[in-house]
């Protein structure tokens, strides 16, 4: 004798994902009261987050379906976190010879204009401690002079 196949109704998955998302419970739990496999369930609650719009990646959410909303918005904060601190970690580790010693702003600036294109220029002049006014004042002056060499340059083949 052959198993026939249950359907559930689109109000009845809803009402099932807001049990857990709502009502702070684990899926576990809820699969169990309603009879469903849990990981049928957590498909539900994903794409009842999803619907609802309280992710704006559906790769963000929980993969468990266990933890609350609070615990996962502080658990992919503290990852971006990390992400960062390891992004400053990286390029500390780069600029070892720009720090030690007795390194003169230009040379910072001149690092951190090396590596603008991978970092946040205002992240970059916090970690070598110098001032973002002075880095962009530095980088006019730069301007200017390549400008003026520029000009030079083209007076004499003229």
């Amino acid at each position: 004798m052959s198993r026939t196949r249950r359907s559930f109704t689109p109000e009845f998955k809803v009402e099932a994902a807001r049990r857990v998302i709502d009502g702070g419970r684990s899926v576990t739990e809820v699969a169990r009261e309603l009879n469903v496999h849990e990981n049928l369930l957590r498909k539900w609650v994903v794409a009842e987050r999803v619907r609802a719009g309280a992710a704006l990646d559906a790769r963000e959410l929980p993969p468990d379906g266990d933890r609350s909303a609070v615990e996962h918005a502080e658990l992919v904060r503290l990852r971006a976190e990390l992400a960062e601190k390891d992004r400053d970690i990286a390029f500390l580790k780069k600029s070892i010879g720009v720090l030690c010693g007795t390194a003169t702003p230009v040379s910072r600036f001149e690092l951190i204009a090396a590596e603008c294109a991978d970092h946040d220029i205002s992240k970059l002049t916090e970690l070598l401690g110098v001032s973002r006014s002075g880095f962009y004042a530095w980088a006019a002056r730069q301007c200017r002079v390549e400008l003026s060499a520029h000009q030079q340059w083209r007076g004499i083949w003229r």
